[in-house]
């Protein structure tokens, strides 16, 4: 966490501003992935025939609604089962969909967020060098300077980049434990 703190204490306002951005579409976009799982329960209940969709009364008329059979005739509305199946097919599909297109301009975001953070690190550690004495830069051999403007800031960028997969992936996780309680709460 200290690494974390030291990382983010080392960007600039806007890069910091812009970070607090990407976290944001990544919130959101964990709460869709978990989302999009969660709205396999009532799919699946449907199928096994459970009653769990029938026992959650404000779920039944948003899946018959969105139903694409309720559009075809009235012939195949006799089966409610069928109905609330397709009901949550749909839905399934329809967050997937937003899900996938958050996903991706959350990802345009971060690579973009990315992109910018190493080539302002990489300026800042070349204006350095530009600025140090002649005597001193000479003393030094050229691929040390082309080492630390290349390689040692694409390390930083990769552990930034690490840190935020840590972060969405526990949020994704924390979303699922989340719905995991929802569906069987602790019986106490």
């Amino acid at each position: 966490m200290k690494l974390f703190l030291k990382i983010f204490s080392s960007f600039s306002f806007s890069e910091k501003r812009t970070f607090l951005y990407v976290l944001f579409f990544t919130l959101i976009v964990g709460f869709l992935e978990t989302l999009s799982i969660g709205s396999l329960i009532p799919m699946v209940s449907i199928l096994a025939e459970d009653n769990t969709t029938n026992n959650i009364n404000l779920l039944n008329p948003i899946l018959k609604s969105i139903s694409p059979l309720n559009y075809l005739g009235t012939e195949l509305n006799s089966n409610n089962q069928t109905i609330l199946f397709f009901g949550a097919l749909t839905l399934v599909f329809l967050l997937l969909i937003i899900k996938t297109i958050f996903l991706q301009f959350a990802n345009y975001i971060k690579f973009d967020f990315i992109f910018l953070l190493k080539k302002n690190i990489s300026k800042k550690i070349f204006l350095f060098y530009l600025k140090t004495d002649y005597l001193n830069f000479s003393k030094q051999n050229s691929s040390e300077y082309l080492r630390n403007i290349s390689i040692e800031v694409s390390n930083y960028i990769n552990l930034v980049s690490t840190y935020y997969t840590i972060i969405f992936e526990f949020l994704f996780l924390f979303g699922i434990i989340f719905i995991l309680l929802i569906i069987n709460p602790f019986q106490i």
